[in-house]
């Protein structure tokens, strides 16, 4: 910030982090503050330093809040990792998906992420990690969801081989992997998209992003699967046309059961307190999709 603050700090209410998320009023701008205590939370601490060393790395790109400054305080209790922002206009799209905000998301996505594709780095290991959700189920009888095991596993594998650039691992960018509602901000004035929160940028292939958004997507109930007005199959094959459907199905039955397991895992974590009970209603929320492609 570059002077004293003028006028009220505003609370931004969201996100899964125990930290401050504020924009605060300066001399001359505005910024995003966003700040934890990395002794308290130490998972935290990492994900904003990623997000720091990734943001420095982004190219300039209307659509992406610069990253201004990132500075860390040894305060009595702790040190903290803050990260300055630029501040942009705009609400987060509410749950349930509407299509109108569907609309300006998909139509505006694809410019950014050919821009961010430009971008070196990033590990696929990461993308992977959330691709363990049907083998843990097959391998537990007494889950819930076990009986649709025989379903889905095999369609797991081969999408997990295709989200990691196919056999010889070379059809991938760098891409967003955290696209949903709450990392996002529409200005309702300018219909101008904003994409927040690059802290889990990785390598995968092209379409992956467009299918975890259309995950949210499903998982808010705004699918047709659902009983919603959204065809997510319909509006995938709009952003990507040349990529095979059974890859966007597979990828939201895997981040479901992933999502699923997570709920049940029942470990604590200081980093994202309410992590289980928002997994787990994703989950549910994604299950009528899943039993309306098995």
């Amino acid at each position: 910030m570059t002077g004293p603050v003028d006028g009220a700090v505003v609370d931004c209410v969201g996100g899964m982090s125990n930290g401050v998320a504020a924009i605060v009023p300066g001399e001359h701008r505005a910024v995003f503050v966003k700040g934890l205590n990395a002794t308290a939370n130490p998972d935290g601490g990492r994900m904003y330093r990623r997000e720091a060393a990734q943001a420095s790395l982004l190219p300039s790109h209307p659509a992406i809040p610069a990253l201004l400054e990132s500075v860390e305080l040894d305060t009595d209790d702790g040190t903290w990792v803050i990260n300055l922002l630029e501040v942009r206009p705009g609400v987060t799209p509410p749950h349930p998906w509407q299509a109108t905000d569907l609309d300006l998301v998909l139509d505006q996505w694809p410019a950014v992420a050919r821009t961010v594709a430009t971008v070196e780095g990033g590990d696929p290991a990461q993308l992977q990690a959330t691709f363990n959700g049907w083998p843990s189920i097959a391998a537990d009888e007494t889950d819930p969801w076990h009986e649709r095991v025989p379903h889905w596993l095999d369609r797991d594998r081969a999408m997990a081989l295709a989200a990691d650039g196919g056999p010889d691992g070379t059809d991938v960018v760098l891409g967003h992997l955290d696209l949903r509602a709450d990392n996002l901000l529409i200005d309702r004035t300018t219909g101008r998209v904003s994409f927040l929160d690059w802290a889990h940028p990785s390598l995968a292939a092209p379409w992956v992003d467009v299918a975890l958004l259309l995950a949210d997507v499903v998982a808010s109930g705004a699918a047709v699967e659902s009983g919603g007005p959204i065809d997510v199959i319909a509006a995938f094959g709009r952003v990507h046309p040349d990529t095979d459907p059974e890859l966007l199905i597979a990828l939201v039955s895997a981040l479901g059961a992933f999502l699923h397991i997570r709920s049940r895992d029942g470990r604590h974590t200081p980093a994202v307190p309410q992590r289980g009970r928002w997994s787990g209603a994703m989950a549910e929320g994604i299950l009528p999709f899943i039993d309306a492609h098995q």
